[in-house]
Order: structure tokens, then sequence, then C-alpha cells
């Protein structure tokens, strides 16, 4: 297995955390797929970001996800709630408690016909 890295920045407002992660995108271009974490307010400005520093090709290899697009994503990756759980510690920070805003999900299918299902995450 390859193997994978998170990196966490933080700082003040206006000391260059998001010019230096969309550079760093950038400088690692095409090596791997990556994905920028954004609250759900700030995924079209960092789409739009990236794009302008990574150039409109840049959704080839870098996933902008909100924290919902994420629980979605995992949960279809693993077969939704379907005996698979998640685990893990979130501390008391303003992103952990957003990141719980999300949980738990709402996952709904709905069978039509016996071969076509129809879902969705609340």
């Amino acid at each position: 297995m390859a193997h994978k890295e998170l990196t966490i920045v933080m700082d003040r407002a206006g000391t260059g955390k998001s010019a230096w992660m969309l550079q760093e995108i950038a400088r690692q271009g095409t090596a791997g797929r990556q994905m920028l974490l954004v609250p759900e307010h700030a995924s079209h400005q960092a789409e739009r970001d990236l794009c302008a520093v990574c150039g409109d090709r840049a959704s080839r290899h870098v996933s902008v996800a909100s924290f919902r697009w994420l629980a979605a994503d995992v949960l279809t990756r693993t077969g939704g709630l379907s005996g698979t759980v998640l685990d893990g510690v979130l501390y008391d920070t303003a992103l952990a408690q957003e990141i719980q805003s999300y949980f738990p999900l709402t996952v709904s299918m709905v069978g039509f016909g016996g071969r076509e299902y129809y879902g969705g995450v609340d």
C-alpha cells in the first residue's frame, strides 16, 4: 500500500495558509490523487482558487471536498451502513464540531423494479 500523508495547516487569518497549500498542491502535480478538505461554504471558492493556481485540469488529480461530501464519499466507498463501522477521535475544536455536525448521517435507499436502487445522504 502506498504511503498516504495528511497535512494540517493552522495559523491566524491572513498568514498565507491557503496560498501555501495551493502552491504545495501545484508542486506535487500529478504524482498522485490529492484532496483539499474545506468547510462547506468555502468549497466553490477553493475550486476557483485551485484552478487559478494549478490550471483548468487540476480536477484530474485534486478533489476539493467539503465535510458533507467526504462523509458521503466514505459511505459510498465502504458500502454505506452495511456493517462497516468507522471509528475515531474528534477533539473539542471548531473543526471537530463542524465535522460532527454531519454525523450521524441518514442514508436512504429505495429499490425500484428489483434492479435499480436510488439513494441519498441527508
